[in-house]
């Protein structure tokens, strides 16, 4: 807003006001506030007043949704039409509407008819040819030659500007084609291409691609071949869709209205909310207090700075101070952090000793735990009265899975229960240790 502001000039309200139309346009055209603020930014340097740019940017990102072209593309494109139309007073809401009724009645796109657009107006005009005219004759060689429409632009620009040249003018009226209307006046561009693709409709189509080639050069060719196609036809595109121009309204925001009920425009639409509350609050309760806080820092360090720099006895004195405190970090003060230092590093070195020392003995008594359940597994297994139930096992009618499951589960519980009586016969024995120490000690 502030670069938009350095070439509009507007007052403080102003801008604030222009800032809420952006988050409008924003809203309701599913385009983030970076992409239309950058938009606003072009129309800025086109050198629009404020009130023209809030007036174009609605429909620039309207032809950009539309089309898919960027925020800039769709700027220069509309301002190109604009431009070169204005002795007709075409005004953007015009232009958008007539590229998206076209792009709804044919197979062309509003991008291929904007870069067209772009590329040939201004030679148009210079030809007498309408806008309406010129949507019509791109509309027209795209569905013919999907050639694009940048390309058709640029054919359109040399064919316009070499069938109006006195020569070729000349060719086309020894052909018997009427290049003048009754005032003596040269026909327009598009009247001219008319009225010769009647003349050499029924021609052979090698005599057609001579003529064609000696009035607009071999390179412009194939779309000045395709026009003439068109223009000799009972139901010629260009004728239609010129005249759907002609008739446009509000397609392209009866378009943009169907758009915002999807779910990804909603969603869209959250986003910009959630950032312009954002922007208020931020206003509000942070960017004039940080502003403060800001200016007084900088005042501090520049008083700071001014003292350290100056001359006299205050100045002398924090000089001193400072290279005082110098001395002391590059001496004791290392001293000292060194000494830190090692004593952190001893410290660490015996919990890691410690630590060590309670792994290892964790790991001893888990050592300790498996031998004596070994021990008492043995012990059981030696036993006639446990050997005689696991044989009994083994000699019944279940299956091989069942038995030993069966033994597993009657060894577990033995084992589990001769190592509870262990665990009472160690803590008893903990007990009497201690006293029967005591008796066998004597002189």
């Amino acid at each position: 807003l502030t670069n938009i502001n350095s070439i509009l000039n507007v007052s403080a309200g102003r801008l604030d006001n222009f800032k809420k139309i952006i988050f409008d346009v924003a809203r309701n055209t599913e385009q983030s506030f970076g992409t239309v603020a950058q938009a606003a930014l072009e129309l800025s340097r086109q050198g629009l007043k404020a009130e023209e740019v809030t007036k174009r940017l609605s429909d620039a990102m309207i032809l950009s949704r539309l089309s898919g072209l960027g925020a800039a593309e769709a700027v220069a494109g509309l301002t190109a039409a604009i431009n070169s139309f204005n002795r007709e007073g075409v005004t953007s809401e015009q232009v958008l509407n007539k590229l998206s009724a076209a792009a709804v009645k044919a197979a062309v796109s509003e991008k291929d008819l904007i870069e067209g657009i772009k590329r040939s107006a201004s030679v148009a005009v210079q030809a007498g040819v309408s806008l309406d005219e010129l949507v019509g004759v791109i509309t027209a060689v795209q569905q013919k030659t999907a050639r694009g429409g940048a390309v058709i632009g640029n054919s359109f620009k040399t064919i316009f500007t070499r069938i109006q040249s006195l020569d070729k003018l000349k060719s086309m009226q020894d052909l018997g084609v009427q290049v003048t209307n009754f005032s003596g006046e040269v026909l327009s561009g598009t009247k001219l291409i008319e009225n010769l693709a009647n003349t050499i409709k029924s021609f052979p189509d090698a005599q057609k691609l001579q003529i064609a080639e000696k009035l607009v050069g071999k390179f412009q060719v194939a779309p000045f071949l395709a026009i003439l196609d068109d223009y000799s036809q009972k139901t010629s595109v260009a004728i239609r869709i010129t005249g759907v121009a002609q008739q446009a309204t509000q397609e392209a925001y009866t378009r943009n209205v169907a758009l915002n009920q999807t779910l990804s425009a909603a969603l869209n639409e959250t986003v910009i909310n959630v950032k312009e509350l954002a922007n208020t609050l931020g206003e509000i309760g942070v960017t004039d207090n940080l502003k403060n806080v800001l200016s007084f820092f900088s005042s501090l360090v520049e008083k700071v700075k001014g003292v350290m720099e100056g001359e006299g006895i205050g100045s002398d004195f924090a000089r001193g101070i400072v290279k005082g405190i110098g001395n002391i970090i590059s001496g004791p003060g290392l001293a000292i952090a060194g000494a830190i230092i090692a004593k952190l590093s001893i410290d660490l070195a015996r919990f890691g000793v410690g630590s060590l020392q309670t792994f290892f003995g964790l790991n001893r008594a888990a050592k300790e735990q498996a031998t004596l359940q070994g021990q008492i597994a043995s012990t059981l297994l030696g036993s006639k009265s446990i050997q005689a139930q696991i044989m009994a096992i083994e000699n019944s009618t279940l299956t091989v899975e069942q038995k030993r499951l069966a033994q597993t589960r009657f060894f577990t519980t033995a084992l589990n229960e001769q190592m509870a009586i262990m665990t009472r016969m160690q803590a008893i024995a903990a007990r009497v240790a201690p006293g029967v120490m005591r008796g066998t000690t004597g002189g």
